[in-house]
């Protein structure tokens, strides 16, 4: 009977013991998994700021003169991240915030500024020549490019950056214009409209490809931060 006894016993312990070694198995991939958790938070990249694309798309090609009469073309800016916004010079208040944002990213990113290029393109080509671009974006930074074209050469690279724009007439006091800047001007009746746009900014990376989108009070410091991000 003692034989027996002891061999019963024997026994439980053979079926303890698997489960004891389960146990242990278990709770050290419990373990190890926690810590590939914590290891992956540490490494994996904060997100974007700015609204990321899902998947990335070949920015669309232009061609169009800049404010000392130079044909630009996208392509032209390979190798270097874009900051591309659509806008006017009688703007009144869009324009000049986002222009005054753009001077801030720029001074925020130090010599990395050598690899950005910021754009500004004309819903406004009628009034907005190249000299009056030049004047314009140099209240802001001279190295911004502006751009401008045809009606048509505009309404095309709109479109393909899903871009809207359409004239408002508007009814200052007679024979004042007033433009971005506060002073006002006289100007002729057919002068007096606006532009109702569009006014997301657009950013592509060194390959050409569509990145990320911010609205236009997005702040300085967070848009300087993806365009590093885009850099590195």
């Amino acid at each position: 009977m003692p034989d027996l006894v002891f061999s019963a016993r024997q026994l439980q312990k053979k079926m303890h013991t698997p489960r004891r070694a389960l146990f242990v198995l278990l709770l050290l991939l419990g373990f190890l998994s926690i810590a590939a958790g914590i290891s992956l938070a540490l490494v994996r990249p904060p997100a974007f700021h700015g609204l990321p694309f899902e998947k990335p798309i070949p920015a669309p090609e232009f061609a169009l003169t800049d404010q000392h009469g130079q044909t630009v073309r996208l392509s032209d800016y390979r190798g270097k991240v874009v900051v591309l916004f659509f806008g006017f010079t009688h703007c009144t208040v869009e324009c000049p915030i986002t222009l005054a944002t753009f001077k801030r990213v720029a001074a925020r990113l130090g010599d990395d500024v050598a690899r950005v290029r910021f754009v500004f393109i004309t819903v406004d080509p009628q009034r907005d020549t190249p000299a009056r671009l030049g004047e314009f974006l140099a209240q802001f930074d001279p190295t911004f490019v502006g751009l401008t074209g045809s009606l048509e050469e505009i309404e095309d690279v709109a479109r393909a950056y899903t871009v809207f724009f359409n004239e408002i007439p508007v009814t200052p006091s007679p024979g004042a214009h007033i433009h971005a800047d506060g002073t006002t001007h006289l100007h002729d009746a057919e002068d007096a409209y606006l532009v109702n746009h569009t006014t997301l900014v657009q950013v592509i990376d060194q390959t050409g490809m569509m990145r990320l989108v911010f609205p236009y009070e997005a702040r300085a410091d967070a848009i300087a931060a993806d365009l590093e991000r885009l850099l590195r």
